[in-house]
């Protein structure tokens, strides 16, 4: 029996000793794999083949230009033509007016596309410019672009000009 408080007194010991180090192994394998896991998404994100990522949208360039005319294909000078987004919460975008031979060209925009944009004529000096002729309007989406400029290869998708000849009827 004398041999069983220092056999208690060992075995509490060891105990404690075996709790601390499975605690201890416990901390170091999380530690390990922590670092291995933080390693492996760091590794995920970086590509060294590939350049570095870029954040915004592609924008393109693109400017409308054309010639209004009448139904007998007199040009028409002094028409109201605006380039404007289809949604009504967007601003005009540029405002020009024919010049003698029925010309126009807008200034050059920058969006994320060119698609949602309407050219819209308007004659507003009446009787002035050989009668009153009816609005009209045409969607960019119906016109085929010609690229002036190519892109970056990245956000930049180049520099695109959209000529429309719009025919107008007379007012009756």
């Amino acid at each position: 029996m004398q041999y069983f408080p220092a056999f208690c007194i060992f075995f509490a010991e060891n105990i404690e000793k075996t709790t601390l180090m499975r605690t201890e192994r416990k901390s170091l394998l999380f530690r390990l794999f922590s670092g291995i896991l933080a390693l492996l998404g760091f590794a995920s994100c970086i590509d060294p083949f590939v350049e570095r990522c870029e954040y915004g949208c592609p924008t393109t360039g693109f400017q409308a230009k054309g010639t209004v005319t009448d139904e007998a294909d007199t040009p028409i000078s002094g028409i109201r033509v605006i380039l404007t987004s289809e949604y009504k919460d967007e601003f005009s975008a540029d405002t020009v007016f024919t010049d003698t031979q029925g010309n126009f060209e807008t200034k050059r925009l920058e969006s994320v596309s060119a698609d949602p944009f309407l050219i819209i004529y308007d004659d507003v000096d009446g009787n002035e410019n050989g009668g009153e002729f009816l609005s009209d309007t045409t969607s960019l989406r119906q016109l085929t672009p010609i690229q002036t400029e190519k892109g970056d290869g990245r956000w930049y998708e180049g520099e695109y000009v959209y000529t429309d000849k719009k025919a107008l009827k007379k007012k009756p």
